[in-house]
């Protein structure tokens, strides 16, 4: 009996609140299209950025669909007490290695948003899909030349195999 009047408890307050609520097509296609970022970013191997978090798809009104994920450039382990620090000589190395890995994300991202991104049809073909990947970074690490974020994108209707997407180093 409580489900029941839960259920009309809840749908009683949506209705007086006034929700606007997406098409159960589009929040499928987003769904979707979380699952194909996280798989694009699984690393068996443990060499390749791997993603650290679930991909979140989010719509906003008049701009269209925006994905985000962060991800490590270059796992590696954190100080333990197995492993109490790295040299200045291993830091620097890292922030050449995940410098020299920035190419390669950004290429990634882009072969993402190439395959992936047309599936949205439910979103208008004048809206944006936009792929931001959050870069873990280790609080001790050299982070010079580093960006937080990149960030790209381009219309619904631009992601073909020929299209310039615009990116984004934040």
């Amino acid at each position: 009996m409580k489900g029941p009047l839960l259920g009309l408890l809840l749908a009683g307050m949506l209705g007086a609140a006034e929700i606007e609520l997406l098409e159960p097509s589009l929040v499928r296609q987003i769904e979707e299209m979380e699952s194909a970022v996280d798989r694009s970013f699984r690393s068996a191997d443990g060499t390749q950025p791997a993603a650290i978090s679930a991909t979140r798809g989010i719509y906003l009104p008049g701009y269209g669909a925006v994905f985000s994920v962060e991800v490590n450039l270059v796992p590696m382990a954190n100080p333990s007490p197995f492993r109490r620090s790295y040299t200045s000589e291993e830091i620097g190395d890292l922030n050449v290695r995940k410098r020299a890995a920035l190419e390669p994300l950004r290429r990634r991202m882009r072969e993402i948003l190439i395959r992936e991104g047309p599936a949205l049809t439910d979103l208008p073909p004048d809206l944006q899909v936009t792929l931001a990947v959050s870069l873990f970074h280790f609080p001790w690490e050299d982070r010079s030349n580093l960006p937080s974020q990149v960030v790209i994108g381009a219309s619904r209707a631009r992601l073909s195999g020929d299209t310039v997407l615009t990116t984004r180093y934040y």
